[in-house]
């Protein structure tokens, strides 16, 4: 599933893709997408901006599109004949060479989504703090930012930070990649977090995403751990290979029907690391 890493990899590419290129023809392979998108023949993207997992561009005649990625969902440039896509953008040609003639969005599951929205909409208002440009562990209010987003109780870490209200762009892998980073259990009530712990996760998440974000940048097409791409992970599907830290076997568990990974030795649940 993409993550934040994978979508801001996703923006920049459009942004290199498309902006300030005419839109010369459209085509909704997919029904069930919003047929206002027809009327963006004619227009040019001048921006694309990030917020968690959603993306939004800006048009030319100041409208923009709310587009999210779901489950499985890529935009591809100059995508090949057999690529089953939802919608194909054809764009007037660049001055710059290389430039993608053609873009089309996939998305084999078919959760994600692509409008254009309405002048009072705004996508970004339900979600909370961006995980990547708001918990920079240089920024001295990172950590009672995350403090105030995670809050108190005994709800798991785990779950807060999956909670996109709370903070954007974290999907399960960021969460178990970054708890292993911290040296905490992701199951750990929020109530019991103390102020190391939580510096420690702010620099958790930021390296995980740095990470990923240059491997997400480094290819044009997203190519995810279940569909046979290499595990670049420290513990998410490394159930009974050893610790990269400490040689333990990596463990695997379910929790609220989604798998977590954890060292046992690094992150004993029910107990501080």
């Amino acid at each position: 599933m993409p993550e934040l890493p994978e979508v801001e990899a996703t923006r920049v590419h459009l942004t290199t893709w498309t902006v300030g290129r005419v839109i010369t023809d459209l085509t909704r392979h997919d029904s069930g997408l919003d047929p206002q998108l027809d009327t963006l023949v004619g227009l040019a993207f001048t921006a694309w901006t990030r917020h968690g997992k959603a993306l939004v561009a800006t048009l030319s005649d100041g409208r923009r599109v709310h587009a999210h990625l779901g489950m499985t969902g890529r935009w591809a440039r100059d995508p090949d004949p057999s690529l089953r896509a939802r919608l194909t953008l054809t764009f007037s040609p660049a001055s710059t060479s290389g430039s993608p003639r053609t873009i089309a969005y996939a998305d084999t599951r078919r959760l994600g989504t692509t409008r254009v929205l309405a002048v009072d909409d705004d996508p970004f208002a339900s979600l909370g703090p961006d995980a990547w440009r708001d918990l920079v562990p240089t920024d001295p209010a990172a950590v009672d930012r995350l403090a105030t987003a995670l809050g108190t109780g005994a709800k798991p870490l785990k779950d807060r930070l999956l909670d996109q209200s709370r903070i954007a762009g974290l999907g399960n892998i960021a969460v178990l990649e970054a708890a292993f980073r911290a040296g905490l259990h992701p199951h750990v009530p929020v109530g019991q977090l103390t102020h190391d712990d939580l510096a420690r996760l702010v620099a958790g998440i930021h390296a995980h995403l740095e990470a990923t974000l240059d491997d997400a940048l480094a290819t044009d097409a997203l190519v995810y751990v279940n569909e046979g791409g290499p595990n670049p992970f420290l513990v998410y599907g490394r159930e009974g290979e050893p610790c990269p830290r400490c040689q333990h076997p990596v463990k695997r568990a379910l929790h609220a029907g989604r798998p977590s990974f954890t060292c046992p030795r690094c992150q004993p649940e029910g107990a501080k690391a």
